[in-house]
């Protein structure tokens, strides 16, 4: 079994058949990222949401090229940053939470991917609004702590 795919069984046991089936990585993420914008639908799955981010976090760190840096399907890297990380900003319930589950690092990060489907104002307040989110909530659970 291919390392991504023994991940994302090891992080999503719930979604394993979808995970077997999946032809590509890149195919993974398209299924993947379906189920990601439904966890944030009514009730709110935050542990599948989590669950997915840690997934898209190990694919982007453990990114890997084929022999002789060859792109091919088991470049985790690039494949997630395009399936996944770049429509972000298009799922408006997925951005109203994204403070909760990226720290700002991350976020400013990823903040050239993020610019993909985002006109230049609209990704200035999309970045300016997230980071102002997350602000906001670090600070109130700091109080709760």
């Amino acid at each position: 079994m291919e390392r991504w795919r023994k991940k994302a069984v090891q992080l999503l046991p719930k979604l394993q058949r979808d995970i077997l089936e999946a032809e590509s990585i890149g195919m993974l993420w398209t299924v993947l990222s379906s189920a990601f914008v439904r966890a944030h639908k009514e009730p709110q799955d935050d542990e599948r949401i989590q669950a997915i981010y840690a997934s898209a976090r190990w694919a982007v760190e453990a990114g890997d090229q084929g022999p002789g840096g060859r792109c091919t399907d088991e470049d985790w890297a690039s494949l997630t940053v395009v399936h996944f990380y770049e429509n972000l900003p298009m799922e408006p319930r997925v951005v109203t939470r994204m403070h909760e589950f990226m720290g700002r690092d991350e976020i400013l990060g990823f903040s050239e991917v993020f610019k993909y489907h985002l006109k230049p104002d609209q990704h200035q307040a999309f970045i300016e609004t997230v980071l102002a989110a997350r602000d906001r909530w670090t600070r109130s659970m700091a109080k709760k702590a």
